[in-house]
Formats: C-alpha cells, structure tokens, sequence
C-alpha cells in the first residue's frame, strides 16, 4: 500500500523505464515463477511446485502427499521459513517477509503477499468459488485503504454466504466473461473486481479505477459495460456514479480519494496534471490539480518522508508558482481522510477569495 501512499515509481528494464506499481507486483510474482522453476529440487518437490504454481502458489497437504513429499519434509519447510502456512490444511510455496520488520513498505508488502496466497488458498479449498472485491484487488495490485482480514470469494448459488475459517463468501452471479485467473486461481476480471468494490467502497472503487485505467489494464469503457450487466444489483447506482469519475491522470490513490472529497462537496472539477510553463527560467511544473480561473493549484502530498534536497527543490517549485501567480495549497493523507471539514472549508475560502493578479 505504501507504494501508492509514497507515489512510488519503480525503475526498471534495460532502458530504466518506470513500472507503476501494478505491473512492479505482477513482476514480482512472476519472478517467483522463475525462482522456483531454477531451484534445484528432487522429483517429489519438483511435482509440488509444479502442482502449487499452477494454483496460485498454494498446494493442500494432502496434494503435498500425493506428489510424494513426507510430512517431515513439509513440517521442515515451513518451520525453515521456506514455505508458509496461509490457510487450514493450505501452504503457501514462496517465503512471506515477517511482518514485524521495521520498514513499513516491507511490512505492507509482506501483508499484502500474505493475503493473495490466503485468497487463492480459499479458492483452492472451495472449488468453485472465485476470488472476488478487495481480495482480488489485491491479486491484480490495485490500491485499498486496508488489506482485507477474511479472503473475499464469490459464488454462484446454492453457495452458503457468510464467513468461515477467514473466509468471506457472497453469492452473485459469475459470468464467463467476469472470471480470470491469477497464476491458475481463479480471480474475478479487473473490471468485476472494480464495480464490485465500487458497490461497497466509494473510496476503494475510485482508487482502484483510477489505478488500472492509468496502467491501460482496462478502459472505462470496458467498466461501463460491467456496470451495464451488473444492472439491479445492491449498490450498483453507486459504483455507476464512482466508476464514471474515474481517471487515467490520477497518479495516485491520494489523488483519487482528493477528487472524491471535493465532488462529494459539492466544488467544481479542477484541471488534473496541468502543466504551467515558466518561460522566464525555461522550466515547466505539472501540477495535480489547478482551478485555472481561480488561479488555485491543489496538490495532493502523500509522501511520508522528504529528503533534505527533495524539500528544497519542492519550495522553490512552489515560490516559482507563486511569483507566477498562483496560490499552491497542500492536501496530505490526514487533511482528507480525518479533517476533510477543516479542508474544505479552508479551499472554499481560497476559492471564494480574488485570484492574485
């Protein structure tokens, strides 16, 4: 989660072209495709990751027997750390980071890892059922303001809903186009995934929509028509409203949660990512989010922590700004989530007040 609280871009490739944060999650997990594939394993172990890969890195015990692995081989395994226990009789075969270090990012990364292999462990244990909502938010890296306790699943019915052994099932209909696969679990499409959330969190439905429209999983257009067969379900008026704010501009989930805060309120759309030229010093500043007739710049600043240098480069971009004559004003995690009244009231001012000349 931290990667979207931060606006985390990742560098990769031979050309060091940036990876926003979903595609960095998928290459991490195909990377632990490749890590198994190379280990050098016997032929019982080799069957069982074989066998786990295809289902979303997990395998039942009694599937560990049948590929010829002793309980005292398995016992060894996750004891050393190697493999992990995600679910009632279910392993996990890829090492989860203990989620008592002290860096954040590691400590929600590793809680976010933890969850996937429980998601698909419940698929692997309830043949038949998908996993669904903020569960499968989480196998395709889209952003949540928190990492589900319960694996969420769906199914069709007769599927008994309710929770049991940490796993949340709510029956609704899964059309064959609504069902993908995650490394061979099977996961509600990215599109279901966000009109689902939609339906239940504003918040979660935005901020996911905007993700995946911004690293082109999906278009909009595609999450209408989602939004069109889901027609009549509970909550679908909802994600219909949510789901046609989102945005490909929108660089972060602090962004979104920002947009929803000020449609909710009732203020005019701002510009997103504008980009305001300053020809006296040859530079250009993108911004991200201007009223340009107000003269008003909102940025969203989710960063935990600031080097020295970054602050320093950060207020002279803002002094530029205001020489330019725009007021810039500053939206952090807190100021939206918990103060928003606060926030609101100080922008209505601001608005309110005549631009600088």
């Amino acid at each position: 989660m931290d990667w979207y609280l931060d606006h985390v871009v990742v560098p990769s490739g031979l050309h060091r072209r940036p990876v926003g944060p979903i595609l960095a999650w998928e290459g991490s997990w195909q990377a632990e495709v490749n890590a198994l594939a190379r280990l050098d394993a016997g032929p019982a172990l080799r069957r069982a990751l074989n066998l786990a890969v295809g289902q979303g890195f997990v395998l039942t015990r009694a599937q560990a027997r049948t590929c010829g692995l002793p309980d005292a081989s398995v016992r060894s395994l996750v004891r050393r750390g190697v493999w992990c226990a995600c679910a009632y009789g279910v392993l996990g075969v890829v090492t989860v980071p203990q989620l008592d270090t002290a860096e954040a990012r590691v400590r929600v990364d590793a809680d976010r890892r933890r969850h996937a292999l429980a998601a698909a462990a419940g698929a692997l244990r309830h043949p038949g059922h998908v996993v669904s909502g903020a569960s499968a938010a989480v196998l395709h890296g889209l952003p949540l303001l928190h990492t589900p306790i319960a694996a969420q699943l769906t199914a069709a019915a007769p599927a008994t809903p309710g929770v049991r052994r940490k796993v949340l099932v709510r029956p609704a209909a899964l059309e064959p186009g609504c069902v993908a696969d995650w490394f061979g679990a099977p996961v509600t499409t990215t599109a279901r995934t966000i009109v689902d959330l939609a339906r239940h969190d504003r918040a979660d439905g935005l901020m996911a929509a905007d993700a995946a429209v911004r690293a082109q999983l999906i278009t909009e257009a595609a999450i209408e028509q989602v939004v069109l067969r889901c027609g009549g379900w509970p909550g679908i008026r909802q994600a219909r409203d949510v789901t046609a704010l989102a945005s490909p501009l929108a660089e972060s989930p602090l962004e979104s949660l920002t947009r929803l805060a000020l449609h909710d309120s009732g203020f005019p759309a701002p510009e997103l990512q504008v980009v305001i030229d300053d020809d006296a010093y040859g530079r250009h500043y993108r911004v991200d989010m201007l009223w340009r007739e107000r003269r008003l710049v909102l940025e969203a600043d989710g960063k935990v922590k600031c080097t020295r240098d970054e602050l320093w480069r950060e207020k002279r971009r803002e002094l530029r700004l205001t020489r330019l004559g725009y007021r810039v004003e500053r939206v952090t995690w807190a100021d939206v989530l918990y103060d928003w009244p606060e926030s609101a009231g100080r922008l209505r001012a601001i608005l309110a007040a005549s631009p600088p000349r």
